[in-house]
């Protein structure tokens, strides 16, 4: 089964999330990339989602579609949401309406942080 296809029996919530963080993810990105000011911000959004879903993939290929997966979220998205907050904090960044695209990746992030930290807690307490 491919991840797709095991992604395609998740309850529907968790695939409108699932979708919503990639298009939200990679719209960052690349508004980022054509921003002066901000382009090292959307090569780092890029490169550590790249990260994440290689790490995430191969946790899929090794023990199937498990509460671990989100693993590759904790390991690689927690430092991209310190990155976001100090980016957005800061003031060289420039003052555009981008801003509400990264603040909404921001967001997002955190709150599949959440999601990821329950579910590795419960699948290493054997669940």
């Amino acid at each position: 089964m491919s991840f797709n296809e095991a992604l395609a029996q998740q309850p529907q919530w968790v695939q409108i999330w699932s979708f919503w963080i990639m298009a939200i993810v990679f719209a960052a990105a690349i508004v980022s990339l054509i921003q002066r000011g901000a382009r090292r911000l959307g090569v780092a959004i890029l490169a550590l989602t790249a990260l994440t879903s290689a790490l995430s993939y191969w946790i899929f290929l090794e023990l199937g579609f498990v509460r671990l997966i989100g693993l590759g979220h904790l390991v690689f998205w927690t430092p991209l949401v310190v990155i976001l907050w100090r980016a957005l904090r800061s003031p060289a960044l420039p003052p555009t309406p981008a801003r509400w695209l990264l603040w909404a990746c921001l967001a997002t992030l955190t709150v599949s942080l959440g999601f990821d930290l329950v579910d590795t807690i419960r699948y290493l307490m054997g669940e």
